[in-house]
């Protein structure tokens, strides 16, 4: 489902401002160069927001999965797109219990690393993540060590395996504390925009 966050702009003043181009053409225009270099800037914000507020590792992980969408002057809208499934919890910040065979992991920063009952494991792939034994979600005991390692170098093994996933970039983006400061910051990116990009035309016209 897209999630959407509403910017309160006031387009009465954006109004005024465009009425200073006088000719249509140029006020689109204007608006056009505005809303694409404010929704570059809020790809970066989103990024920032979402690294600042999860323990994602590689910003790589969260900005590979952002798309802006950029205006034209016949659309004269613009957005940044999310996109991609949940991110394994192995992306997340965590830690394992080797004596234990269990990790621990949060995707947010604002919690501390809680038990996953699961354990971390590379596949024959080379793929790392954290799984689980459908069924079993407990820590495994000194005594069933040896088993339970046994059973986790198993390629059948006695049950299936599942891995864990934290929040997706969907998600993340959706937190009330992201929303925010996003749309505190995209209002001010838009209001700035608006003005450098009033004033390249207007400088322009000087020229002809």
């Amino acid at each position: 489902m897209a999630e959407f966050i509403d910017i309160d702009i006031d387009w009465d003043e954006v109004e005024k401002k465009l009425d200073k181009l006088k000719e249509p053409s140029k006020m689109k225009k204007a608006l056009n160069m505005a809303l694409n270099e404010c929704i570059k800037g809020a790809k970066t914000d989103a990024g920032n927001e979402i690294k600042k507020n999860y323990t994602i590792k590689k910003k790589k992980d969260i900005t590979r999965n952002l798309k802006t969408v950029l205006s034209t002057t016949k659309t004269l809208t613009a957005s940044v797109e999310t996109k991609g499934r949940p991110l394994a919890l192995t992306k997340s910040k965590f830690r394992k219990n080797t004596k234990r065979l269990t990790a621990f992991a949060n995707p947010k920063t604002s919690s501390s690393g809680g038990r996953t009952g699961g354990f971390v494991a590379v596949m024959d792939s080379g793929h790392k993540g954290i799984f689980v034994r459908d069924g079993e979600f407990e820590h495994t005991t000194k005594s069933k060590k040896k088993y339970a390692e046994e059973r986790a170098k198993t390629k059948k093994g006695i049950q299936h395996i599942r891995q864990l996933f934290g929040p997706g970039t969907s998600q993340m983006l959706a937190n009330d504390d992201i929303t925010k400061e996003l749309c505190e910051s995209i209002k001010e990116r838009f209001e700035k925009s608006l003005d450098r990009a009033i004033e390249q035309i207007l400088r322009e016209e000087m020229k002809n």
